[in-house]
């Protein structure tokens, strides 16, 4: 399941629901909307939301590619690695541009520094064209975040149920962020409590 645009309680404000009423249309709701949006802007599910990933793309890109411009076809936030030749070469971040400049992010295009010495500056081919280059960073349209309290335990690798120190501030819909792993509200458990049920390890995380 990818992430929602709204929250439970968004919906159920708007119609002038009851907050205990009809849960599980509300939620069905929220996906089909949410994805409905993904699918008109040709948007993979849940493209507006940060995802740390690796996309890969062949290279050239087309027969009329420029040598040092390589297009997009996601949002970017930020930068953390870029190979080229299938994985043989490492390109060094500081001699690539996150484009366009005055207007990101998101960013839609990488360039090399035209003016950089260092051969690895480049974008190469390996023994094929096919997925020659590897950009991995943060992908999404914004990382806009806003406090939420506390957990009030540990938690292990496998655990679902998230105690908060504040179930006001959470609620279904929300994506949780801690430290590096992003976890989807799923569930308040029961609501309004200060425990949340979740799905660890969306968006391109793992669990902690």
């Amino acid at each position: 399941m990818a992430n929602w645009y709204c929250t439970r309680d968004d919906l159920k404000t708007a119609f002038q629901m009851p907050t205990d009423v009809r849960d599980d249309a509300f939620d069905i709701a929220a996906e089909s909307g949410s994805r409905s949006v993904d699918g008109l802007l040709g948007r993979r599910d849940g493209a507006f939301l940060p995802q740390t990933q690796t996309r890969r793309y062949p290279w050239p890109q087309n027969e009329r590619a420029e040598p040092y411009r390589l297009w997009l076809d996601e949002w970017l936030l930020s930068l953390t690695g870029l190979t080229a030749a299938s994985g043989a070469v490492t390109v060094p971040l500081g001699d690539v541009f996150l484009e366009p400049s005055n207007e990101g992010p998101p960013y839609t295009w990488l360039e090399v520094d035209r003016a950089s010495s260092d051969a690895s500056a480049a974008f190469s081919a390996g023994d094929t064209h096919q997925r020659a280059i590897a950009a991995t960073g943060l992908w999404g349209f914004a990382v806009d975040t806003v406090a939420a309290g506390t957990i009030t335990s540990e938690l292990d690798a496998s655990q679902t149920s998230v105690p908060v120190s504040d179930g006001e501030l959470v609620e279904v819909g929300h994506t949780l962020l801690i430290d590096d792993e992003q976890l989807f509200v799923t569930e308040k458990v029961p609501a309004q409590s200060a425990s949340v049920t979740v799905e660890r390890g969306v968006n391109g995380t793992t669990p902690a």
